[in-house]
């Protein structure tokens, strides 16, 4: 970015338009990235296996069965989020994947995990 900006071009709006993220979604992302590897795709991408879930949690330090059902749900709601994104829409559509310089879509993508995680409150 410094040599768009030393060449006076602009910056793509995209970047201009990250979205906000919490400050604790850092460490759900992170998580999310790492264990997206472990899904088998054998007659299609399956979901994040549990036991991942699970022994990335004990490797964190997730102790509780609280911060844990916390974890394993957030966990759950972006891969839901994802797999659904990847389901082709018609013949021609190989998957809706978002783009990471799309900041609206992301925008987006994080509003739908939010309302999916609207539930019990966490205490």
């Amino acid at each position: 970015m410094a040599k768009l900006e030393k060449k006076g071009r602009p910056l793509p709006a995209d970047y201009l338009n990250k979205p906000d993220l919490w400050p604790e979604s850092a460490f759900f992302f992170d998580a999310f990235f790492r264990l997206s590897p472990s899904r088998s795709i054998g007659m299609g991408e399956g979901r994040i296996p549990f036991e991942a879930i699970d022994r990335f949690a004990i490797r964190s330090g997730i102790a509780t069965t609280h911060e844990f059902d916390r974890f394993e749900r957030m966990i759950r709601a972006m891969d839901d989020e994802f797999l659904e994104r990847r389901k082709p829409k018609g013949k021609d559509d190989i998957g809706g994947a978002v783009s990471i310089k799309d900041g609206a879509a992301i925008r987006d993508l994080l509003t739908k995990i939010a309302e999916k995680m609207e539930g019990p409150a966490d205490s």
